[in-house]
């Protein structure tokens, strides 16, 4: 994904989909990996129809949800969708949170908040490369507020109409 989108090879797609059934199947797939790890998996979205790609959005929130629940080692994740001007998509988390630092080089492939040598969580640093172009992709970006011990807000308005 990172490579077509940097070659401008991914096409998008405008019809209806339910963010709450986008969710709803994220959440689903990371049902397991956070009962395992103990951790709340929380959903809260805005019902109703919008016009873009649901395949690419739930692409990116796969991306962002992953590494709520790999990062996150107790407590929380919520997946959440609302209607503001935009729809603005987000994944919260109650894991350890990042530095100003970590933040600006978030989007940069192959990097990771954690780059020491004894790291935990595997990876190879791609997955919010992705999520990042495909969110400028559809007019949007991804907003990033985190604080270290606290957890991470990762918020992603798009330009998208209601269907």
């Amino acid at each position: 994904d990172v490579v077509r989108l940097r070659d401008g090879a991914v096409m998008l797609e405008r019809r209806p989909f339910r963010p709450d059934n986008l969710l709803q199947r994220v959440a689903h797939d990371f049902e397991g990996a956070a009962a395992t790890k103990g951790l709340a998996l929380h959903v809260e979205a805005v019902e109703g129809e919008w016009l873009g790609d649901p395949v690419h959005i739930e692409k990116m929130l796969a991306a962002l949800a992953d590494n709520a629940v790999r990062f996150t080692r107790s407590g929380q994740v919520t997946l959440r969708a609302r209607a503001d001007d935009d729809l603005v998509l987000e994944v919260e988390d109650t894991g350890p949170g990042m530095t100003p630092d970590d933040v600006t080089r978030l989007f940069e492939a192959f990097t990771q908040g954690d780059e020491s040598s004894t790291r935990t969580a595997e990876g190879l640093g791609l997955g919010l490369t992705a999520a990042h172009g495909l969110a400028v992709l559809m007019g949007g970006r991804i907003e990033v507020v985190s604080t270290p011990g606290v957890g991470s807000l990762f918020r992603v308005p798009l330009p998208l109409a209601r269907a």
